[in-house]
């Protein structure tokens, strides 16, 4: 619909304002030495605050971005006001400027974007419950999965790692503001192994078995039978939200029990107490992983890829506000962000049920659906330990890390196993949060390249199972593009891990609210980092695969390699601590995650149906193709890991701040990434063209030999 001539006259007055403000806003940052001289401790970090908020409101008011209140639009501006925000506070550390960068401005801008976003996408829900259900005939509330074909999974890959991306790098930003209020100590040990809990049901549910098990069946019905589909979805959601909300009713009343025999000055109280209020958290993403699902079906990957977006926004505002501005003491910050993890579960689930809107419907009827449901659930069990091996060895990590926490040892000093005398502990109070600082970084190109490749593929995968050749092509095709990712990104973190570490968390000394991470917890955290990253690429193709087994309904031989794989990374991580402390958990992650890999390759050719030639012979996995693709892929890897190291080897600028490491870690991002991109181009990579243009090609077999 077109809109009105009072309507363009509006947005062509809303545009003007947005560049007008756009000039005042860089202006007046970057005057020198300007003073607000008001009476308030900080009235900068309120004016920043309330300065790109308006920017990020104004940007959506434009219109530029799509309806101001979609969530495609609130997406992009959130991202857009982040990356405004890091650009406008890093310019300011110009000699010609003659001001100075100052992360705490940094934090109030991200907090400012952070209200506007919630606020927006409150107010879109809000508006959307009053409009009702829609009614239109677009196509996306009309979308047939079975009139899409398997050549579009790499549209919608980049969709979801796009939005995906910007949500990591508002995880970025949350990480940073959290290492900046709680640094490496105890309570941030305790909020971490607390957190850890809801978060690894997260990654298992929203990009593992939940997903998995339900895709295939709802796939089907959504292409032969939309209104038992519907009767599928209404009583899987209804089952899952019953289920998962009395277990946690359960889990409360047990940690009340245990919490009413430990003191309260104890790190083990407050793991427990954290626990306790960020716990709601585990259904609520869990039935939003089951509508993200649904959602994939339809062909939308927008809302599930962005909801964590809430999230990070909400951490952020609730770390800047109690820690930077507040001033709050720890323990009040650790509780803070605690409340707003759960209060973002609440808006993720409304975000999705906005977007299922005139797309799928609910009904109480669901008497046919109740063999599906148990099919499902039978099936979600060897799925949840087949594909849900490295959260499962997360958690596991996570446990052993956070050990002298739990145990309530006091801060700066070791647990003791065996009481007095007995064997000391390798790992300290400060484990649990150096180790989730390593995770966080290592599974950006993780979550942002090898979940939105697989997930998309994933679909292709199952509509393609009765058709081999389609089937083998699809599968090549996904292995070639995520190694084609991976492996770069593994050499290129491991590369720039140093500048990384101290750009994102700081090394300003350990203390206080803006401090960040002293020398020597950088130093625990970058060596984490390092032993995490071969697990990317193992990682990346152990993704693809497990999905194509999925995609063939063979759910127990990726359990069955999963549970030799999670016994081996308990008996590895037991063994490494003692001689690489936390750095050994990553190792042992790294060696499992690569034995995971060649099992399952090793199974394919013998398990999967579709990968066998006319006669029932087994057909290679990787053809000629992908063995040219990865040959290609390693040189070109090669190349851009000269470029990065003469980079940092000629890099004669100070390193040892956070602005300094994060001008180094720009250029070699930058230069390494380019060199890598420029070479893909001249090469005429078939991999680096279906990425970039709009209408992908190369699963079609004729690609795929290319």
């Amino acid at each position: 619909m077109r809109p009105t001539r009072r309507g363009r006259w509006l947005f062509l007055l809303t545009r003007g304002s947005f560049i007008a403000y756009v000039i005042a806003l860089f202006t007046a940052t970057h005057w020198p030495n300007l003073e607000i001289d008001v009476p308030l401790e900080r009235p900068d970090l309120l004016a920043h605050a309330g300065a790109f908020g308006l920017f990020t409101a104004l940007l959506l008011a434009t219109g530029w971005l799509g309806r101001p209140l979609s969530a495609r639009a609130i997406l992009l501006a959130t991202v857009a006001g982040v990356c405004v925000s890091a650009v406008n506070e890093a310019s300011q550390g110009l000699p010609q400027v003659r001001r100075t960068v100052d992360p705490s401005d940094l934090w109030a801008n991200l907090v400012g974007v952070g209200i506007v976003t919630v606020g927006a996408a409150v107010l879109a829900v809000v508006v959307r419950l009053r409009r009702g259900p829609r009614q239109d005939n677009t196509p996306s509330a009309v979308h047939d999965p079975a009139e899409e074909t398997e050549q579009t999974f790499l549209t919608h890959a980049r969709t979801f790692a796009v939005l995906t991306m910007g949500s990591r790098v508002l995880g970025l930003a949350r990480d940073a503001v959290i290492a900046g209020v709680l640094g490496a100590s105890a309570v941030a040990s305790s909020f971490f192994t607390a957190f850890v809990i809801p978060n690894v049901f997260r990654r298992l549910f929203g990009e593992g078995a939940l997903t998995a098990a339900f895709i295939p069946e709802y796939t089907r019905l959504s292409r032969d039978d939309p209104g038992a589909a519907a009767r599928f979805a209404s009583l899987t959601t209804a089952a899952l939200t019953v289920l998962l909300g009395s277990f946690v009713i359960l889990v409360e009343i047990a940690l009340g029990i245990v919490l009413m025999t430990l003191s309260p000055e104890s790190s083990s109280h407050d793991v427990v107490v954290l626990t306790m209020v960020m716990l709601p958290f585990m259904p609520l993403v869990c039935v939003t992983a089951l509508l993200g699902a649904m959602l994939q079906v339809h062909g939308r990957f927008a809302a599930q890829a962005g909801a964590p977006i809430i999230l990070n926004a909400l951490l952020i505002t609730a770390a800047t506000s109690t820690g930077i501005i507040l001033g709050w003491s720890m323990p009040s910050i650790a509780m803070a962000l605690a409340v707003a993890v759960t209060v973002a579960g609440v808006l993720q689930l409304l975000w999705c049920l906005l977007d299922l809107q005139g797309i799928a419907g609910w009904t109480r009827d669901t008497t046919d659906a109740r063999p599906r449901l148990m099919r499902m659930l039978r099936q979600m069990i060897p799925v949840l330990i087949g594909l849900g091996t490295v959260q499962i060895g997360v958690l596991i990590d996570a446990v052993i890390a956070g050990l002298p926490v739990v145990m309530g040892t006091p801060e700066g000093e070791r647990l003791v196993l065996g009481g007095e005398g007995g064997l000391e502990y390798p790992l300290d109070t400060a484990s649990a949060a150096v180790l989730y600082f390593g995770q966080r970084l290592y599974q950006l190109p993780l979550g942002v390249f090898a979940v939105a490749i697989a997930t998309a593929v994933f679909p292709a995968l199952s509509r393609a199972a009765d058709s081999p050749e389609r089937f083998r092509a699809t599968l090549r095709f996904g292995l070639r593009t995520s190694l084609f990712i991976a492996v770069p990104s593994a050499v290129g973190l491991a590369l720039v891990a140093g500048p990384l570490v101290r750009a994102v968390y700081g090394t300003g000394g350990g203390e206080a609210n803006t401090a960040g991470l002293s020398p020597d917890d950088a130093a625990r955290v970058w060596f984490v980092l390092l032993a995490y990253t071969p697990a990317i690429i193992a990682a990346s193709i152990t993704q693809v695969l497990t999905r194509a087994f999925y995609a063939c309904d063979d759910m127990r031989t990726p359990m069955r390699i999963g549970v030799v794989i999670v016994g081996c990374n308990i008996v590895l991580n037991l063994l490494l601590i003692w001689p690489f402390a936390e750095a050994g958990l990553a190792i042992a992650t790294s060696i499992t995650a690569w034995g995971q890999t060649l099992a399952l390759a090793i199974y394919s050719r013998r398990r999967l149906h579709t990968l066998r030639v006319d006669g029932g012979k087994p057909a290679p996995l990787l053809d000629a193709g992908v063995f040219r693709s990865v040959a290609l892929t390693l040189s070109t890897t090669g190349a851009m890991a000269l470029v990065v190291l003469g980079v940092g080897l000629l890099w004669t600028l100070d390193t040892s701040t956070r602005a300094g490491s994060a001008a180094l870690l720009g250029a070699q991002v930058a230069s390494g990434g380019g060199a890598f991109l420029l070479i893909c181009i001249l090469l005429k990579r078939p991999e680096a063209m279906a990425l970039i243009r709009r209408n992908p090609r190369g699963m079609n077999g004729k690609e795929s030999s290319r």
